[in-house]
């Protein structure tokens, strides 16, 4: 068995939890940081709180999703896939750019927030949201070749 085959399966039955929540984790996470990006920007005016809280839940569902596949990698014979460390790697690269943000902004707390991209903290979390959701593709790909080519 592959070790991505190995991450998806779980006593013999197809589990992908983890895979999908981290998918899910990272799309709506960017989805609420895009957004919350816009806010600032005044292109959009919905709700500021709720974009926050869209990227905080992607990113609290991220965490436990990668922490997730990080053990079940662990405990399955062979290493993990390389994607697997591009996936969760997201996680870790867009607690970086919290950090970063957090930082920059009790340094410079009167700062004009109009192009939030811009910014250092919130250009490291997109990288670590894209890094996320590139390493989660390229798993799901990986794991469709591998069952195709199990077919007969």
């Amino acid at each position: 068995m592959s070790a991505t085959a190995g991450l998806l399966r779980r006593s013999g039955s197809l589990s992908a939890m983890p895979l999908f929540a981290l998918l899910a984790g990272y799309s709506v996470g960017l989805t609420g940081t895009v957004w919350d990006d816009l806010e600032h920007g005044g292109v959009v005016e919905l709700n500021a709180a709720l974009a926050h809280g869209l990227a905080y839940l992607g990113g609290l569902v991220a965490l436990g999703a990668a922490i997730a596949l990080i053990r079940r990698g662990r405990s399955e014979p062979g290493s993990p896939h390389g994607s697997v460390w591009v996936a969760t790697a997201g996680v870790a690269v867009l607690l970086a750019g919290v950090i970063v943000d957090i930082i920059w902004h009790s340094l410079n707390p009167d700062a004009n927030e109009r192009v939030m991209l811009l910014l250092p903290g919130h250009a490291i979390q997109h990288i670590g949201w894209l890094a996320g959701l590139i390493g989660v593709v390229m798993l799901l790909a990986n794991h469709r070749k591998e069952e195709g080519a199990r077919a007969p």
